[in-house]
């Protein structure tokens, strides 16, 4: 049972390879991959979160979890005690993925230092400049 792995979609810090590999060594990157109907924002806390949008998509980096890293990103969220995000499970490139969703949503202000790496990992990573552009770079002004 200890191989069973899960399809996880990360839009935010979880893009990172590097911070990924620390919080989920055994976590293998599967590839860059768009959620369409949501899009990219900054929720209460200020961090990012994905809301509803139907002329929307957000692209991320679809990675394979075991349940050791699954409860490790769990841990990181702060699913469980702090509330700061829930999981919910979406289709991403028509199969399921978990994706983590910020347990209050409503526009917050950006917790200074947050999203330039993210930006950083996203050109690194070939996002489409577009969506780089529309839906990342606007938060940093």
């Amino acid at each position: 049972m200890s191989d069973v792995r899960r399809r996880y979609f990360a839009y935010g810090a979880n893009i990172i390879r590097s911070e990924m590999a620390e919080r989920c060594p055994a976590a293998r990157a599967l590839g860059v991959a768009t959620l369409a109907g949501w899009r990219f924002a900054i929720g209460a806390a200020g961090y990012g979160t994905i809301l509803r949008d139907p002329r929307a998509s957000v692209v991320g980096l679809l990675w394979s979890l075991t349940p050791a890293c699954e409860a490790a990103l769990d841990e990181f969220e702060a699913v469980v005690g702090r509330d700061l995000y829930r999981k919910v499970t979406l289709d991403v490139a028509g199969e399921p993925a978990l994706v983590y969703v910020a347990s209050d949503a409503r526009p917050g202000r950006l917790q200074p230092g947050y999203l330039e790496p993210i930006v950083a990992a996203a050109e690194e990573l070939g996002f489409p400049t577009q969506y780089i552009e529309a839906s990342l770079r606007p938060w940093l002004a």
